[in-house]
């Protein structure tokens, strides 16, 4: 299944995507939602690592990243954009093959620019899952890294009606429901 970008809703900033087509990477990609927004917040959600959105095309997204944006906004408007990072870079739409990428999934160039959105944002949220399979250790590395740079930040995770908030597995943004709540957690 292709899914695109809604226009009218949502659309990528072309220059605030950042690709490494030769390793079939996507280090960042900020959307911009459109419409009447009553602010110019941008937030920043961590994510496990890229389906397909930005891959090809810049009209192209993935079921994630439309849930995320679309979750957005219905239900923020004082977000202008959302800018969208992993864990790991890599893409790979199922994320028990991550495993076959192990030698490239820690990135410094992505280690980077984390760091470089991490500090620049005021609103976070964390949203990447479980550690995909076979992959607990880079999981670990990452997650401690995330952590070890968030501090004096607004952080937020999806809060499940019935599961509630899991901050040792964020509720990934592919699950969301448009009626949840984003909690802060700090």
């Amino acid at each position: 299944m292709k899914y695109l970008f809604d226009k009218t809703r949502f659309f990528p900033i072309k220059s605030s995507l950042i690709l490494d087509k030769n390793v079939k990477k996507r280090y960042a990609i900020e959307i911009e939602l459109k419409g009447k927004r009553q602010g110019k917040e941008r937030w920043l959600v961590i994510l496990k690592n890229p389906s397909r959105a930005g891959e090809n095309d810049i009209s192209e997204s993935d079921c994630t990243v439309n849930r995320v944006c679309e979750y957005f906004f219905i239900n923020k408007p004082e977000v202008s954009s959302v800018i969208i990072m992993n864990l790991f870079p890599v893409y790979q739409t199922y994320s028990e093959k991550l495993i076959e990428r192990s030698e490239d999934l820690i990135d410094a160039k992505n280690k980077s620019l984390l760091i470089q959105n991490i500090n620049a944002a005021e609103n976070i949220v964390l949203a990447w899952g479980g550690h995909p399979w076979k992959c607990k250790t880079y999981f670990d590395e990452m997650e401690t890294f995330i952590f070890e740079n968030i501090s004096n930040k607004n952080l937020y995770q999806m809060k499940h009606p019935r599961w509630g908030l899991n901050l040792e597995k964020p509720l990934h943004g592919q699950v969301w429901g448009y009626k949840y709540e984003l909690k802060r957690i700090n």
